[in-house]
């Protein structure tokens, strides 16, 4: 079943490349994650935004468990990013597992 969330997909989309890191919150189980993995991918595919173009992780996923340190996180992204010139859509879903980094 597909859940319009046409409101808030529209800001996202219009804030797209405004310089600032988008966050998006909300009580548990209110389809944050489907706003993003479903319905903003689906967008960017539809204005020819190929999926090798956007990163997507899910962060409380025990199969990603590794990304939970910022190093890893850090190399995985950047692994990821083939071509320099494009731009490109990272999704991080569940960001509060990756554990601080402490400055020496």
């Amino acid at each position: 079943m597909i859940i319009n969330r046409d409101k808030y997909l529209n800001q996202l989309i219009h804030k797209k490349w405004n310089g600032l890191i988008k966050f998006t919150n909300g009580i548990r189980r209110c389809r944050k994650s489907y706003l993003l993995f479903r319905l903003l991918h689906a967008h960017l595919n539809s204005i020819g935004i190929e999926d090798k173009y956007i990163i997507e992780l899910t962060l409380d996923d025990e199969v990603n468990a590794k990304y939970r340190n910022p190093l890893e996180l850090g190399k995985y992204i950047r692994s990821m990013i083939i071509d320099e010139d494009k731009k490109y859509y990272v999704f991080l879903d569940e960001i509060h597992h990756v554990k601080d980094i402490k400055n020496p």
